[in-house]
């Protein structure tokens, strides 16, 4: 190994998120929207969409289609899951089959360990979860951070959607749904 190079981290098996996490997943949430999403949108949006948009909830977890990795050291590396409700700001247009549709939710990957392929871990679990469950077809609602990562596990975008922050400033999101069982992520 030369000097400058890190030994890659061990991670332990993706698990069940457990409702004593929740504090802990909220602050990985918040970091890495922060970190990841400068590359994207201003601070001052991204601050303005954390503070006044729902994320995880507690009532994920309670599910128990709300999942997480950690270092073999016990540090949340990773986390992501999926719900049978809707995003309140697009209940609006609701899905089609609602009862086989699963609404992925809060994916989200620890700064220090982008780039690693963990949200592809996350969302091969969520997937594989979901249809387990019986749903037919997941859909997302992307920010640009992520919007690629999706793309490429097979997920189709609609049209953009522009949420209003209290700022005054356009959030873009991009609704993205994929068949289960067509392709793997």
């Amino acid at each position: 190994m030369h000097a400058a190079e890190v030994p890659l981290p061990a991670f332990r098996p993706i698990r069940r998120a457990r409702s004593d996490e929740f504090e802990a997943l909220a602050a990985l949430e918040r970091a890495a929207f922060t970190i990841h999403g400068t590359a994207f949108y201003p601070l001052a949006d991204i601050e303005c969409a954390l503070e006044h948009f729902e994320g995880l909830q507690r009532r994920l977890i309670e599910e128990g289609h709300y999942f997480v990795i950690e270092t073999e050291t016990g540090t949340l590396a990773a986390s992501g899951g999926w719900s049978r409700s809707e995003l309140e700001y697009l209940q609006a247009s609701p899905a089609p089959d609602r009862g086989k549709t699963g609404v992925v939710r809060c994916v989200f990957v620890a700064p220090p360990f982008a780039g690693l392929g963990l949200a592809r871990d996350v969302m091969r679990h969520v997937e594989v979860d979901a249809m387990s469950t019986g749903m037919a077809q997941l859909t997302l609602t992307a920010s640009k951070t992520a919007e690629a990562l999706y793309r490429k596990a097979g997920y189709s975008a609609d049209t953009p959607l522009y949420i209003r922050l209290p700022n005054g400033s356009d959030l873009p999101l991009f609704p993205m749904r994929k068949q289960l069982g067509l392709s793997e992520v």
